[in-house]
């Protein structure tokens, strides 16, 4: 969540590609995630965002928060938890067992 919490806020993001982080950053801005256990990679990543241009800065910062915006909004969030609940219930219903005559 604190990356979601930075990209809405505008701010640029360097992480590593593990768990979740890559799905919270769009694809445009995938150079700025290092692979795993690469501190050099996230420190070239860091150098990067900090030799940005206020240009620079800018642009990323609005995909980022376009991205955030449109994937992760609570009407996103919550529609997707509706489509969830509504698939749980039809399958719950289709194995509920019928009683048979005694």
């Amino acid at each position: 969540n604190a990356i979601l919490e930075a990209v809405t806020e505008g701010l640029p993001i360097a992480a590593t590609r593990v768990g979740g982080v890559a799905e919270a950053i769009p694809e445009e801005c995938s150079d700025f995630l290092a692979p795993p256990r690469d501190p050099l990679a996230l420190a070239e990543i860091m150098q990067r965002i900090m030799d940005f241009t206020d240009a620079q800065r800018a642009e990323i910062q609005t995909k980022l928060r376009r991205h955030a915006c449109s994937r992760f909004s609570a009407a996103t969030v919550l529609g997707s938890w509706d489509q969830v609940i509504d698939e749980v219930d039809r399958v719950s219903v289709s194995r509920v067992p019928t009683r048979q005559p005694a």
